[in-house]
């Protein structure tokens, strides 16, 4: 049964200001990630949950093509779904609309976790597991919480959990924005009331402050797409972030400034 939360109504909201005419012109889904091309030429990615599908060989059933869709139409009829590979092309289509640097402004680039402004005072909380990040958390705060299904080795000064209640206890929390596409973003959210800083991250992240003007979000860092074809190629030969990152560009965005 198809359900639509809280945070899939400000998308679909959103959604109505794209034109009619722009179209899907290609869709890759690889092991990773899943990357979009529109008819503006414009590319967007979002993650692949493709590893959840329990299914026959088909991991995407879909009775038209996807290709010469309306950009619009899709986004609509996908993130009205519980299909976790639906919503993640969903969301790619969506970033290739709005995750261009002619639609943002008052952006900054490179490492997010330097505008969180950590002391030795900040309890931080990680839904997702940012690896890169967690050396310099444990360098600039006093405590990290990591809330994450898979095993994760021990570390020091770290806790980790199952549970997302833990983030009530955080004066800073780190959010993947996978939980957009897996619908677990409004139940994260919920949890973030005590936190001064909340940072959604990730390349399957929307750079729209508009979606999240009224939510702990205060902090977000996504990716644009610099050069669409190869990125495109990385996805579908399985590759990740780490193989795509030199044709993207890391762009962080403070809600409340003059983005989309």
């Amino acid at each position: 049964m198809d359900t639509i939360t809280g945070f899939d109504k400000k998308i679909l909201k959103v959604v109505t200001d794209i034109p009619e005419d722009i179209i899907i012109e290609d869709v890759r889904i690889g092991l990773g990630y899943i990357c979009v091309k529109n008819s503006m030429l414009r590319f967007g990615l979002g993650y692949s949950f493709h590893r959840n599908w329990q299914g026959s060989c088909s991991f995407l059933i879909n009775e038209k093509p996807l290709r010469g869709m309306p950009l619009k139409d899709l986004i609509m009829e996908f993130m009205k779904t519980e299909d976790d590979l639906k919503r993640g092309v969903a969301i790619a289509a969506l970033n290739s609309y709005y995750n261009l640097l002619g639609k943002l402004s008052d952006k900054t680039d490179g490492d997010p976790i330097s505008l969180l402004e950590l002391t030795k005072n900040d309890v931080v909380g990680m839904a997702g597991f940012f690896g890169p990040f967690v050396p310099k958390i444990i360098d600039s705060a006093k405590h990290l919480h990591i809330v994450e299904k898979k095993r994760l080795d021990p570390m020091n000064h770290v806790s980790i959990h199952k549970e997302s209640h833990i983030l009530e206890k955080c004066s800073v929390v780190i959010l993947t924005a996978t939980s957009i596409i897996n619908r677990t973003i409004d139940n994260l959210l919920y949890h973030c009331h005590n936190a001064r800083k909340v940072l959604l991250v990730g390349p399957s992240a929307p750079l729209i402050t508009s979606l999240f003007e009224d939510t702990p979000v205060n902090l977000l860092s996504g990716m644009i797409i610099k050069d669409g074809n190869e990125v495109s190629r990385v996805v579908s030969e399985g590759g990740g972030t780490r193989m795509f990152s030199k044709f993207t560009r890391k762009v962080n965005l403070e809600i409340g400034s003059a983005g989309a």
